[in-house]
């Protein structure tokens, strides 16, 4: 019953999609956020920073760090969808800040902006499913019986309950850490490459294999 259900509103979305489609608005505001990269392309020569090596990098990944813990934490002791869509947002800034930082110890940051990144993954389809099921609530699509909303929210629900379940454990390993230690063990591995990388170019092979 449950996957007839599923089926008759995949049918439904895939046809409110084509009916809602406008193939020349979807080209102009390719065009325009286009020409937005562009422009924007050409002033990044002009930026400038405050702060030099990690130092430019500190400040934002303690803060965004820390306020993902708490919006953890808050998403969890009071559960709703913003809650959980807040949490994500954060997730993802934290994610893009390992990204940067990812080739000092690609093995290890890369690792954990691998495990933030499914953390990301798995709020993202949490909150598809919260948007999902607002839409059914409100408005059941056409071609659904009478029962399938009721059966599909239930559905819905359930997932969306697993969804929470997987990301707890995930999200307490990736936030275990205060968010001062998180950044001083950061900084430890950044001065370490640093140390590593004027070895390494004072060694000719080395420079010469670089070279090649």
């Amino acid at each position: 019953a449950e996957a007839a259900a599923l089926e008759r509103l995949r049918r439904a979305l895939l046809s409110r999609r084509r009916g809602a489609r406008d193939e020349d608005a979807i080209h102009e505001r390719l065009v325009a956020c286009a020409a937005e990269l562009r422009a924007g392309l050409e002033i990044i020569d002009e930026w400038t920073l405050d702060a030099s090596g990690f130092a430019a990098l500190s400040g934002g990944l303690e803060k965004t760090y820390a306020r993902g813990r708490a919006a953890m934490q808050a998403a969890y002791e009071r559960p709703t969808p913003e809650g959980f869509h807040d949490w994500r947002k954060r997730v993802k800034y934290t994610d893009y800040h390992l990204r940067l930082l990812a080739p000092v110890w690609p093995p290890v940051i890369g690792g954990m902006e691998d495990q933030f990144g499914l953390l990301a993954d798995l709020l993202g389809a949490e909150h598809d499913l919260s948007v999902l099921r607002d839409q059914i609530a409100a408005e059941t699509p056409d071609g659904l019986s009478e029962r399938d909303g009721p059966a599909l929210l239930a559905l819905i629900d359930r997932r969306r309950t697993e969804l929470r379940g997987l990301a707890h454990p995930l999200a307490s390993r990736v936030y275990a850490e205060k968010p001062a230690a998180f950044v001083r063990r950061m900084s430890r591995i950044w001065a370490a490459w640093g140390a590593e990388r004027i070895i390494l170019d004072s060694i000719p092979e080395h420079a010469s294999a670089a070279g090649a």
